[in-house]
């Protein structure tokens, strides 16, 4: 599942390849966030809600925390009820580069302590801050406010660390298993190779993709199913 933004269109669209998922008996599932720089939390939450186990419905999806001074502020993101939740998952792998950010990292953030998550590709954004809009006289701020934290109280400083370093290999088209991220994820999933790491040459192309509002296409450019 090549998925690019987190937008307003998204939920309708994921629901309906969920939807073919649960048809399929999907139980594992690759996910490429490799270009997608974030967008709505209520989207993220609703992608991570479709993901995670049946039995963790309800349970906390991350938290946002305030500082000392605005602790009153403090909420919490919980799971919700899907109609086309995966519930037969047993394990995803996220296709992570520089450019993966904000709510694509608070997916894997928010789902790591109840599903088996592995993360193969390069480093991500480490973006796991969030602002709140203050208006005075004709001027509006964004200052940064709080941070989200995992069920375990996991934080992203830094980004992720993949498990499995893999190139973006941009000679090759989503879904085709000679592309070096998705193949490097197809034989982690076939037992051909461990969660060991091993070295990778970091290329960045189309860095540009690290900002969401650059984003127009469709929030969702390609979906593969591999028996």
């Amino acid at each position: 599942l090549v998925f690019n933004t987190f937008n307003g269109l998204a939920v309708e669209e994921l629901d309906k390849v969920f939807a073919e998922f649960n048809a399929a008996n999907v139980d594992e599932l690759v996910v490429d966030l490799r270009y997608n720089g974030g967008g709505l939390v209520s989207a993220a939450q609703h992608f991570a809600s479709l993901m995670v186990p049946s039995q963790n419905v309800g349970d906390l999806f991350v938290a946002e925390q305030f500082n000392d001074q605005n602790s009153n502020l403090n909420s919490e993101l919980l799971f919700e009820e899907t109609a086309q939740n995966l519930s037969g998952i047993d394990r995803i792998v996220f296709l992570t580069t520089r450019s993966s950010a904000s709510a694509s990292e608070l997916v894997i953030n928010g789902l790591k302590p109840y599903i088996d998550v592995t993360i193969i590709g390069q480093n991500t954004s480490g973006k796991y801050v969030g602002a709140s809009l203050i208006t005075f006289d004709e001027y509006t701020f964004a200052p940064i406010t709080f941070q989200s934290v995992n069920a375990n109280g996991e934080v992203f400083i830094g980004g992720f660390t993949p498990d499995i370093n893999a190139n973006d290999d941009i000679t090759h088209n989503f879904g085709d298993v000679n592309e070096e991220m998705f193949g490097t994820a197809l034989d982690y999933l076939t037992g051909k190779i461990s969660g060991a790491r091993k070295s990778a040459t970091v290329l960045r192309p189309l860095e540009i993709y690290n900002q969401e509002t650059y984003w127009d296409g469709p929030a969702i450019e390609k979906v593969e199913r591999l028996d």
